[in-house]
């Protein structure tokens, strides 16, 4: 059995391959329909989208391989395919010196025919294979090659598309640091106390909402000099504190902003109504920065920070 040497731009396929955020992720209806349009156009019983990792090629949607999801590198085909510039064909893998003893020929998975088409990124960067197989010898008509070719660059065009989605969605970022955090909240305390500011000048009500918020910014206020007081606990703890606070400030805008939109141009009925909600939204936001000023309270030391003595 001959394994494929690594790529020449290895650390860089890895690496791209990895902002793709794709390894070890859930089965995609999208991705699945490329592997059984691939089977279904080269009329075989096995397709796959290998992803070609560190130590393994991982399947990121199968057809005739239910419940396998990776191998390992050292015997996969895909990482000899990456290394090609076009569709990469075995018709009959016991008449090729470098396939012909490959456990994925002599044991259960009985391959005799293979072949992929490299999934390309740009600058030439080759992160893995939509590829075909079957227990038969066989050959691949130039339609077939062409169609498998065509699946390829729709599965990358379908990988970059996934990430800018799941980027755009706002996925979850790792914690910050707590001092870029107690920017966010001085950040956040100006907005909101500008913004109730011109409550107050346009609305009657606004005091209310004003006292509101004067009460929640002694809460900021704790929470920022906790964010950098000693921690009993982790520091997640006091991260998670000050992102508790940020979810206020942003509920407070938002009832604020609602409210002085509605009072240029609306009914009284309907300013009594935005009225009310930015009222609801007033006690969640409270109730949050209560609860962020008691994860607080518990990860430092000297508690009288936080009450304000």
């Amino acid at each position: 059995m001959q394994t494929a040497p690594h790529r020449n731009n290895e650390a860089v396929a890895l690496e791209a391959l990895r902002d793709l955020d794709v390894l070890d992720s859930e089965s995609e209806r999208e991705f699945d329909t490329f592997v059984q349009s691939a089977a279904r156009v080269c009329k075989v019983p096995i397709a796959l989208i290998s992803l070609l990792d560190r130590d393994r090629q991982w399947f990121k949607a199968t057809v005739g391989l239910d419940g396998i999801s990776q191998t390992l590198r050292d015997v996969s085909f895909c990482a000899h395919a990456v290394l090609q510039d076009a569709t990469f064909v075995i018709e009959d893998t016991l008449q090729d010196a470098r396939f012909a003893d490959n456990p994925m020929v002599t044991g259960g998975f009985q391959v005799r025919f293979y072949a992929a088409a490299p999934l390309c990124l740009p600058n030439n960067v080759r992160i893995g294979t939509i590829c075909v197989m079957d227990h038969v010898a066989r050959r691949l008509s130039c339609e077939q090659r062409s169609a498998l070719e065509q699946l390829g660059a729709a599965v990358v065009r379908a990988l970059q598309g996934r990430a800018t989605l799941r980027s755009l969605a706002g996925t979850p970022p790792a914690p910050e640091p707590a001092q870029d955090l107690r920017k966010q909240v001085h950040v956040a305390m100006s907005s909101v106390n500008e913004a109730m500011g011109s409550l107050s000048r346009v609305c009657p009500h606004g005091a209310d909402q004003a006292g509101a918020a004067k009460s929640i910014g002694k809460h900021w206020t704790a929470g920022i000099d906790a964010a950098s007081a000693p921690s009993t606990r982790q520091e997640e703890q006091k991260v998670l504190g000050v992102q508790a606070c940020l979810v206020s400030a942003a509920a407070l805008l938002a009832a604020a902003h609602r409210l002085l939109q509605s009072e240029a141009n609306a009914t009284v009925r309907q300013r009594r109504l935005a009225l009310k909600q930015s009222a609801a939204d007033a006690k969640v936001a409270a109730r949050t920065a209560s609860g962020a000023v008691n994860v607080f309270s518990h990860s430092i030391v000297d508690l009288e920070l936080v009450r304000g003595k």
